[in-house]
């Protein structure tokens, strides 16, 4: 089963963000994953996803929201 763009988003940032990554660069890391992933995306549309759902992603403090899964 495919990981959802939202999860893949996610993991991306989480990881980018232990790297110890600052915004731009969980966003880049982000739309790196995406693109890897899924060959039938363009770097525009990676780019307009990551930049909807980031903010969804990690709270204004840095806490990551609690997932359903």
């Amino acid at each position: 089963m495919a990981r959802s763009v939202y999860e893949t988003i996610f993991s991306a940032v989480s990881a980018a963000r232990r790297a110890g990554l600052d915004c731009a660069d969980q966003r880049m890391a982000a739309r790196v994953v995406l693109l890897a992933n899924n060959s039938e995306l363009s770097p525009d549309i990676a780019r307009t996803l990551v930049d909807k759902l980031y903010p969804d992603i990690f709270l204004s403090d840095g806490r990551s929201p609690q997932l359903p899964w």
